[in-house]
């Protein structure tokens, strides 16, 4: 695959839908297996505060070590 397809298809906001490769790794329906957009989008909105620059360094940053 060259560079450009690439970057295309794995892009943030991509249109193209997951690989059938990620249903055998479900568990149930999340963020990373969810193949829907929609679904994925709704998902991710949940995690994002959490996973947020200024929510992880407020709770975490004492934790990591570099």
């Amino acid at each position: 695959m060259d560079a450009d397809a690439f970057h295309e298809i794995y892009r943030i906001g991509s249109f193209f839908l997951k690989s059938p490769r990620y249903f055998k790794f479900r568990g149930g329906i999340n963020c990373f297996t969810a193949s829907d957009p929609k679904v994925h989008d709704r998902k991710q909105r949940i995690l994002a505060q959490p996973f947020s620059k200024t929510m992880l360094k407020e709770h975490w940053e004492s934790l990591v070590v570099t």
